[in-house]
């Protein structure tokens, strides 16, 4: 890999990070709020927004490696 390519496993470890926020805000919620109370939301957003880069990342880095292989 690259010096200057994306490192799935960070975004992973971002990913996984914003998750035991998640955790954390959970803990401190009151336990009849909404699921999605304003101390969640960011959390939230946040997860599935790294969760969906990570996908991407892999998924191109696999698909060009198979590329690669293809016409190699």
């Amino acid at each position: 890999m690259s010096s200057n390519s994306i490192n799935p496993s960070a975004s992973h470890d971002h990913a996984q990070a914003s998750g035991i926020g998640i955790l954390y805000s959970f803990a401190r919620v009151e336990p009849q709020a909404d699921i999605f109370v304003t101390e969640l939301q960011n959390w939230i957003t946040a997860f599935f927004a790294l969760t969906l880069a990570t996908n991407i990342i892999c998924t191109s880095a696999s698909f060009v490696r198979c590329v690669q292989r293809m016409y190699h």
